[in-house]
């Protein structure tokens, strides 16, 4: 869980325009890249949520779950808990993502619209 968050934040959610060095090619080459900029303490925030999560994860699996009694309802009441807790914060942030690829989804497809109908070649061919 923390390298997908790590590589999120580095690949989606950063607020850098490096670009993909691409060899030469002959011909036309469309490429796409998706990148969520927004404000850095926006960003810091929604990182920190982030890493906040891996953090309870990791001690859920490596300390919690060493205390764990299967036979003790006290312990497994607890356990709930703090898993109830994670999953319903791990749904928020996956929500999130799926209304942002969503987004990305339609404009590819809209891309894909113009160029089966020959409006992106045109629009070169004009240049």
């Amino acid at each position: 869980m923390g390298k997908l968050a790590g590589k999120l934040h580095k690949d989606v959610f950063a607020n850098s325009r490096d670009d993909i060095p691409t060899e030469p090619r002959e011909g036309t080459l469309f490429s796409s890249r998706f990148t969520v900029e927004m404000d850095e303490a926006v960003l810091q925030r929604r990182k920190q949520a982030l890493e906040s999560l891996v953090a309870e994860r990791n001690n859920l699996i490596h300390q919690d779950l060493a205390r764990f009694d299967p036979t003790s309802p006290e312990s497994c009441r607890v356990l709930i808990e703090k898993l109830d807790s994670q999953n319903m914060r791990i749904a928020q942030q996956i929500d999130g993502l799926v209304i942002l690829l969503n987004g990305f989804r339609d404009i590819l497809n809209h891309i894909l619209e113009l160029e089966e109908s020959g409006v992106i070649e045109r629009m070169l061919r004009d240049q």
